[in-house]
């Protein structure tokens, strides 16, 4: 039986409201089962989630507001969520297997451009993807993305442990740790906390373990390992290659200095970036409908 776990939802009739699904299952990519979710209808927007390892979850329901304008396509990467684990266990979940399920979805659902939202983690998916088929996108939304070369660590690090001590997320705090569900799940929600713009909005971060959690986390984190440092690399002085129109959304309250963002605008060759004043590292979460306005915009 899948073990679901959920938080408190807390959300208004318009972004519960859900839009229609045109499909929800699997499509085999590579050799792998991927799971897939579609809503809405529209100009398609493949959504890259975070992590490694947090399942597309995360974005619902409050992905519906964007669903009504675009065919939104969610997915879980391989060894997370409800998709599969690839037969090699060892090196079947690298860098290198993540951008070719990109290629292999875009493929299975006939999609000639890609438009592709991608969030914190995923941000890195997408650069990786972006410099090798560049022909094959339409646009990019990066969302919260993850920085492109080890400049801001110290930065991110001091901000996250500052944050979380401060008087402003204290009850929060301990409202998690009071929280009768797994210490994996405590430990997630404590992590996320500092990156919310109002604590209590980290009741409305829906994080799920699937079947097979562990042995997912296992090979997802070895395949990862196994080409890291083919990868681990500063992406700012190749981020001129990539053409097509990129929008960069920034919750101000997230770790993630505006500096970093701003650099990402302005490295790409058609770039633009969006400040969102009362978020953190979840905009679509803390503001949804001007989170939907602004990406539906930029696409269209």
């Amino acid at each position: 039986m899948r073990a679901y776990i959920f938080a408190a939802l807390l959300f208004t009739a318009v972004t519960s409201f859900a839009q229609k699904t045109s499909f929800d299952g699997y499509k085999t990519v590579n050799g792998v089962k991927i799971y897939c979710k579609v809503i809405g209808e529209g100009e398609p927007i493949l959504v890259i989630h975070g992590g490694p390892g947090m399942p597309h979850d995360y974005f619902l329901p409050y992905l519906n507001a964007l669903a009504k304008t675009h065919k939104v396509i969610l997915y879980d990467q391989r060894s997370t969520g409800r998709s599969g684990i690839p037969k090699d266990t060892l090196t079947g979940c690298t860098h290198k297997n993540m951008i070719e399920d990109i290629e292999g979805l875009r493929k299975a659902f006939g999609i000639g451009k890609l438009n592709i939202m991608a969030h914190s983690w995923g941000a890195k998916l997408a650069v990786i993807y972006a410099l090798k088929y560049p022909a094959n996108l339409k646009s990019i939304v990066f969302c919260a993305p993850a920085t492109f070369n080890h400049d801001y660590d110290a930065v991110m690090q001091k901000y996250t442990t500052d944050n979380a001590y401060t008087p402003k997320y204290k009850s929060a705090k301990t409202k998690i740790q009071m929280m009768h569900v797994s210490a994996i799940e405590i430990r997630m929600r404590l992590a996320f906390l500092s990156l919310m713009y109002i604590p209590e909005n980290i009741e409305k971060v829906k994080i799920v373990f699937p079947d097979e959690y562990a042995d997912k986390q296992t090979a997802l984190m070895r395949g990862l390992s196994s080409d890291y440092k083919t990868y681990d690399k500063d992406y700012y002085p190749l981020l001129g290659k990539i053409t097509c129109p990129v929008l960069v959304i920034h919750g101000d309250a997230d770790a993630t200095p505006v500096e970093a963002d701003e650099r990402l605008a302005k490295s790409v060759k058609n770039g633009k970036m969006v400040r969102m004043a009362q978020s953190g590292h979840f905009p679509f979460i803390e503001e949804t409908e001007k989170f939907a306005q602004v990406v539906s915009g930029f696409v269209k």
